[in-house]
């Protein structure tokens, strides 16, 4: 069972569920495998489910949360937390677990007022629709009694294993969309899987293909059987009219009757009316043939004359013609005028892209040859940097020297004081002064040769920057011009493009506005020439039909009057004949009469009065004697239509009065009971009453009296 029940709950939930954006990676569930249980398990699903179904409840995608959700919900919860979450491992209590929890979403049922058509004695409708499983045994059940079907239900496996049950069922809930054929082609079949197959062919016309398959049907499975049922109470939840509706339903075709004979005699008096409004307009049409005949030879001549300027029109349109192909002409030359121009444009086209083409490459040179200058620019300035950096570098030394020299010619002064002094005893001393001032003064000479040097790279470095940047300045100006000449060039040439393709455009325009208005003048010519042609045969035709059919109308037209005034007043008094005959074939003749008792509500309860009942096709009606019947115009105290009503025997002894033979109507909002005082004449009244239900003459009568109004 649970492979058939998680199937069930498989497509269940791909049908309730189909087009969410948050599972479109989780359904369709495929109910060949495990990932049932594991969908249920991440309690997405679930709470998806809740609420859609369960708005009022607040819930989570986890799994306490879809618990607590279904508790509040009125589910009844047999598993934990991590017991859903470990669905694979749980699959018994978590198919119970969703199987509740559908239960209660198809067991939401509303009170109404037809739904306490199923109460039993002193029962309230609350009690009953707090029993889900009781409260659709029983509507299943109303629906086979009202069929006339024998059998009743009272379980959802073994009542229903054959599917006979299930037809009757799914034929009286949805008439329109199974009939009678195809319920007499189930019950031929004598296998019931086969038979169960087409009753679920029958539930999928009308939607509700749910839970089950042909073998959960002859298996009996309780569950899906009973989910199936209440899949089929949600969309047909109604129990059919009432006794009372179709009384009134009766009468309301009863008056439709009477004032649709009514209007057949306003229609007579109307048509009356026509026909004398025929006979004026008889004469008036001959008055006016009598004027036609005067006015054709006025017409005669006026034809000769719109004859004779269609020849002159036919002469003005050869010439229009002819000046139609000198157009022509000159729109060929100027055709090939507009190709040769187009095509020199074109040329130019080409020559102003090959210079745009150019003027971009010669901008891309000088925008590299800039960025290399650029770059050389930037060395030189290093080095120049580099050069200046070394001069202050010996700049500095030099100045060192200069000051060591000053303090050596101070110290050299001072010896040569003491040496003066010490003259004799210091010679050799000086000397080696004198060759230490050579070498200082060696030293300096090669400093001050470097600093020329230096001074000579920054002069020639300078030199060749301004070079450099002059000849810059030289390209980028032959640059500017080049550009300038090259924008001068283009603007020229657009220009003459723009003025020789105004030209052209003014041509054209002069050209298409003088066609235009020759075509429009050609149009009219012929559109009058047409009108005159069509105007002269039309006045042709019509003279001719008038003065062959005037005569023979005026002859006819008398007599057909006449005669249509004649068979319209013998249809209409025809057809309020049949309609009456029909109404007294309907109100007199009898397939059976004759007294019984009805239990009646009077002042001191329930007691047994006996009527004068007649059955007549489908209906079925009671009056206070015998005598009432025979009176003229006399109504019956009740009516009951049989087609719509169900009868069954019932025990006398549950009922007042103590009457043993007696039987039920029940016409949906209320129940007649009638006993007889044989069982001879209880059965023979049952039986007729049953063969009633088939007959539908009444109906008849009104419907054809409805199409004709």
């Amino acid at each position: 069972m649970s492979v058939a029940e998680k199937r069930a709950y498989c497509g269940f939930f791909n049908s309730e569920l189909r087009g969410d954006p948050d599972l479109k990676e989780t359904l369709p569930i495929n109910s060949n495998s495990d990932d049932f249980y594991k969908v249920v398990s991440q309690s997405t699903l679930l709470c998806k489910f809740i609420a859609k179904r369960f708005p009022e409840q607040s819930v989570e995608a986890n799994a306490d949360s879809v618990i607590n959700a279904a508790k509040n919900a009125g589910v009844k919860v047999n598993i934990a937390a991590d017991e859903l979450e470990d669905a694979v491992n749980n699959t018994d209590m978590v198919l119970e677990f969703v199987w509740q929890l559908i239960k209660v979403f198809l067991c939401q049922i509303k009170e109404s007022e037809d739904l306490k058509r199923l109460l039993e004695g002193d029962e309230r409708l609350p009690v009953l629709i707090a029993q889900p499983e009781k409260l659709l045994i029983r509507w299943f059940n109303f629906h086979l009694k009202v069929h006339g079907h024998h059998r009743t239900v009272n379980n959802f496996n073994s009542d229903i294993k054959d599917a006979e049950n299930y037809a009757v069922l799914i034929s009286e809930i949805a008439k329109d969309s199974v009939g009678e054929e195809d319920l007499v082609e189930a019950f031929k079949q004598k296998d019931p899987k086969q038979r169960a197959e087409m009753v679920l062919r029958w539930a999928a016309r009308i939607g509700c293909r749910r839970f089950v398959t042909a073998d959960d049907v002859v298996a009996g499975n309780t569950n899906l059987n009973f989910a199936f049922v209440a899949t089929l109470f949600k969309r047909y939840p109604a129990l059919g009219p009432t006794s009372d509706e179709i009384v009134t339903d009766l009468h309301n075709k009863i008056e439709e009757t009477e004032s649709l004979l009514a209007e057949s005699i306003l229609d007579k008096e109307d048509l009356q009316s026509q026909i004398d409004q025929t006979l004026l307009d008889f004469d008036s049409l001959t008055a006016e043939l009598a004027d036609l005949e005067l006015n054709f030879d006025e017409v005669c001549s006026e034809r000769d004359g719109l004859q004779g300027e269609k020849m002159d029109l036919e002469s003005l349109l050869a010439e229009v013609n002819s000046e139609n192909d000198e157009l022509e002409s000159e729109i060929e030359a100027m055709s090939a005028e507009k190709e040769d121009f187009f095509a020199q444009l074109e040329a130019e086209i080409n020559i102003k892209v090959d210079l745009e083409t150019l003027l971009k490459e010669t901008k891309e040179e000088f925008e590299t040859k800039k960025e290399t200058t650029e770059n050389q620019i930037s060395d030189l300035q290093k080095q120049l940097q580099d050069e200046i950096a070394l001069k202050d570098d010996y700049s500095s030394r030099l100045e060192t020297t200069l000051k060591e020299l000053e303090t050596v010619q101070n110290d050299a002064q001072g010896l040569e004081t003491s040496l003066q002094e010490k003259l004799a005893a210091h010679v050799a001393e000086r000397q080696e002064v004198s060759s230490q001032l050579d070498a200082a003064r060696a030293e300096l000479e090669d400093t001050l040769r470097l600093a020329d040097e230096a001074e000579q790279t920054k002069d020639d470095l300078f030199k060749l920057l301004t070079d450099t940047i002059t000849e810059l300045e030289t390209a980028k100006t032959n640059a500017q011009a080049t550009e300038e000449e090259l924008r001068n060039t283009l603007a020229e040439e657009k220009a003459k493009k723009e003025k020789a393709y105004q030209a052209l455009q003014d041509k054209i325009e002069e050209f298409e506005t003088a066609l235009a208005a020759w075509k429009v003048e050609r149009e009219g010519l012929l559109k009058r020439i047409e009108e005159l042609e069509n105007e002269l045969e039309e006045l042709r035709e019509e003279m001719a039909a008038k003065l062959e059919q005037a005569l023979a109308d005026k002859a006819a037209a008398l007599a057909a009057a006449l005669a249509e005034r004649e068979r319209a007043l013998n249809e209409a008094e025809n057809e309020k004949d049949q309609a009456l005959g029909k109404v007294r074939m309907l109100l007199s003749g009898t397939a059976k009469e004759g007294p019984l008792w009805k239990l009646e509500s009077t002042l001191v309860g329930p007691q047994w009065k006996k009527k004068y009942f007649v059955l007549k096709d489908n209906l079925f009606c009671w009056y206070s004697s015998e005598k009432n019947v025979s009176e003229r115009g006399q109504k019956p105290k009740g009516v009951i239509y049989c087609e719509e009503s169900r009868i069954y025997e019932m025990d006398g002894k549950d009922l007042p009065g103590k009457k043993e033979f007696v039987f039920q109507i029940d016409t949906g909002k209320t129940r007649v009971n009638i006993a007889s005082d044989t069982q001879e004449d209880l059965k023979s009244w049952m039986t007729e009453i049953r063969v009633a239900k088939k007959k539908k003459l009444g109906v008849k009568v009104v419907s054809e009296a409805g199409d004709k109004k």
